[in-house]
């Protein structure tokens, strides 16, 4: 995971470290980044599995899926 955290890095757009979430009855470390036309693109490692699909969802835009940022990169 790693070699994709350096990738992120190197693309030198902000991130946003979301960390250790829980969605989609997963369990996570996130992180988000947009490309140049803005599309919104999630990383994770998933540490194991949630008996919950998730605490409190997080969005970028309403009537989106809950796995999504909280703020625009």
């Amino acid at each position: 995971m790693s070699d994709v955290y350096s990738r992120l890095q190197r693309a030198e757009a902000p991130i946003l470290e979301e960390g250790a979430t829980t969605c989609c009855y997963a369990k996570s470390e996130k992180s988000w980044i947009a490309d140049p036309q803005g599309i919104q693109w999630e990383t994770f490692l998933t540490t194991g599995e949630s008996t919950t699909y998730g605490a409190a969802p997080v969005r970028l835009n309403k009537g989106k899926p809950c796995c999504e940022p909280t703020n625009a990169a």
